[in-house]
């Protein structure tokens, strides 16, 4: 069930369509459902002066979409970057779980347009989190794969 909130962005998305002469953009893609979500940005000063969005999928991408646009406009760059699900969750009144997908996408458009969440690692930097000894007898049996003749 969709919050009122949710409901109301869907049905009524905000600041939807391109923006003329955008200096970042960011676009994501969720394929189990199809969704498709593009973010335009115009930065200037350090600052998000104007954020519009065009979404093609579910309500709740749309509404996510919408929030979003709201949420980031008049922030600074640090702070959009570092937007994050909750702060999306929330505005929305609340996303049902099997649509949290919306709130990422978001999250995805943001990051390719402005960069990262600050102190996020990036993919090469993150340490592996493992079970020591499961991960030494796992490279071992591999080892020992790559031995056979």
């Amino acid at each position: 069930m969709y919050s009122p909130l949710l409901l109301d962005h869907a049905v009524h998305p905000r600041n939807t369509g391109p923006l003329p002469g955008p200096t970042h953009v960011g676009e994501a893609r969720y394929e189990r459902c199809g969704d498709r979500m593009r973010l335009e940005f115009l930065v200037a000063d350090g600052r998000v002066r104007e954020v519009r969005g065009q979404t093609f999928g579910c309500g709740a991408a749309v509404a996510a979409a919408s929030v979003a646009t709201e949420l980031l406009r008049g922030l600074t760059v640090t702070e959009a970057r570092n937007l994050d699900a909750f702060q999306l969750d929330r505005a929305l009144g609340g996303v049902p779980p099997a649509k949290r997908h919306a709130l990422l996408m978001v999250l995805l458009c943001v990051a390719e347009a402005l960069g990262p969440r600050i102190g996020a690692a990036t993919p090469q930097e993150k340490p592996l989190q493992t079970n020591q000894p499961q991960a030494k007898r796992m490279k071992e049996e591999h080892h020992h794969v790559n031995q056979l003749p």
